[in-house]
């Protein structure tokens, strides 16, 4: 149950009004719909934390919601704000499991070529100390 333009409207009305909101004020924004709508939209509100109930009854904008009317102008523009994020979130994360993937594959394919690297390793450095002790007979032959 999201109807962002309702919800801009009673955020608008709240806004202008600066006295807060009753349920007959819900009821008129909503063109008089069935009671159930109204009481289903009103404890919406509630869970959303765009308005709180007061000690006198009356539903009061909630500093989180306040901010959001400074801060985006509209419930609407911060739910499409949300869903950029959402998005970018998203393919962020999908970039970094295509990341991971392919590092995961480069290590695979580095422990599977790792024991012939060793080998080449090894000869040469036996062909280098073979070098070595030629180079050292030669020296002490002059």
């Amino acid at each position: 149950m999201e109807n962002l333009n309702l919800i801009d409207q009673i955020l608008e009305f709240d806004s202008q009004s600066g006295r807060g909101l009753h349920t007959s004020d819900i009821a008129r924004i909503m063109d008089n719909k069935s009671k159930k709508e109204i009481i289903a939209t009103r404890d919406y509100l509630l869970y959303k934390n765009i308005f709180i109930k007061d000690e006198y009854g009356t539903y009061r904008l909630t500093p989180f919601a306040r901010e959001i009317v400074s801060k985006y102008g509209s419930w609407s523009t911060y739910v499409k704000f949300l869903e950029k994020e959402t998005e970018k979130q998203h393919e962020k994360d999908e970039l970094d499991l295509e990341k991971n993937k392919v590092d995961l594959e480069l290590a695979k394919q580095m422990l599977k070529e790792y024991p012939k690297t060793k080998w080449f390793a090894r000869i040469g450095f036996f062909i280098a100390i073979c070098l070595a002790i030629l180079e050292l007979i030669k020296l002490f032959k002059n």
